[in-house]
């Protein structure tokens, strides 16, 4: 009758320690599903409006609104080394926040996987925007023409501003860490907040970029 009872004890001291365990074990992560209307946002940063003449020194740097109501596309280098571009359209321009709309699917997008026997798409972190470097917005002007608020801008303007690339390792760093760490909120904030545009001359890009100074 002693043995029996110590076994009880022994298995309820074992039941009583597994029970504990499940209790401190983590959450599992919770699956992440894009939201609808979920938008990455390009923001440009905010600098005064350099109304300059088309033979200064170093160009003309534009206001933040006209960067996203005039450039034409964007345009940076893959983690292959090519040079990639992409074209804006009209309703990709926040001309109230100054900030250019993409699609969030280009950093998470559901992928296809077979579970249990079924296609599934499971949301997946993308490699291909988040490894993007020397990230610029361009303007496709063959001719000169005025901007709305009377600013002159000369014909051939190339790039209007960029994303330095410390500025895109770190993004890249932040959005893996709060993917890895299942943080969904983080996640979110980042397509509102990770990338931001400095306004730059043509000139000045070209001579940072053969500096390696991007």
């Amino acid at each position: 009758m002693k043995q029996l009872k110590q076994v009880t004890l022994l298995l309820l001291a074992l039941l009583s320690l597994a029970a504990c365990g499940e209790k401190n074990k983590p959450e599992a992560r919770k699956p992440f599903v894009l939201k609808d209307n979920t938008n990455l946002y390009l923001n440009v940063a905010k600098t005064p409006m350099m109304k300059a003449e088309t033979d200064t020194p170093e160009g003309i740097l534009l206001s933040p609104h006209n960067i996203v109501k005039y450039a034409g596309g964007f345009s940076y280098t893959d983690e292959d080394g090519q040079t990639a571009h992409g074209a804006l359209d009209d309703d990709q321009r926040d001309l109230v926040q100054n900030r250019i709309i993409m699609y969030a699917g280009m950093v998470i997008g559901p992928v296809p996987h077979m579970i249990n026997g079924k296609r599934t798409d499971v949301y997946e972190l993308l490699d291909g925007f988040i490894k993007a470097r020397d990230f610029r917005l361009d303007l496709y002007n063959i001719d000169p023409f005025t901007t709305e608020d009377g600013v002159r801008v000369p014909s051939d303007i190339g790039v209007l501003a960029y994303i330095p690339n410390a500025k895109m390792e770190q993004a890249e760093k932040d959005i893996r860490r709060a993917w890895a760490e299942g943080d969904n909120e983080a996640v979110y904030k980042f397509f509102n907040d990770a990338y931001t545009f400095t306004p730059i001359t043509d000139k000045e890009w070209n001579e940072l970029k053969a500096k390696g100074e991007l």
